[in-house]
């Protein structure tokens, strides 16, 4: 589902694509990034406006 809103200028909606990735021990700060930013891009994939977990 989406959010609406109006303004002045009109209706407007919207939807939020989330990507969430759980550090690991031995992880670099460019693994972690790396993990989420392939989970936002799945949940963009799979229909948006949603959360993906990272593997």
């Amino acid at each position: 589902s989406e959010l609406c809103f109006l303004s002045k200028d009109g209706q407007f909606s919207v939807t939020l694509s989330a990507g969430i990735a759980m550090t690991r021990s031995a992880d670099t700060a460019s693994e972690l990034l790396e993990r989420a930013d392939r989970a936002l891009y799945a949940a963009k994939h799979n229909g948006r406006n949603q959360v993906q977990l990272g593997g």
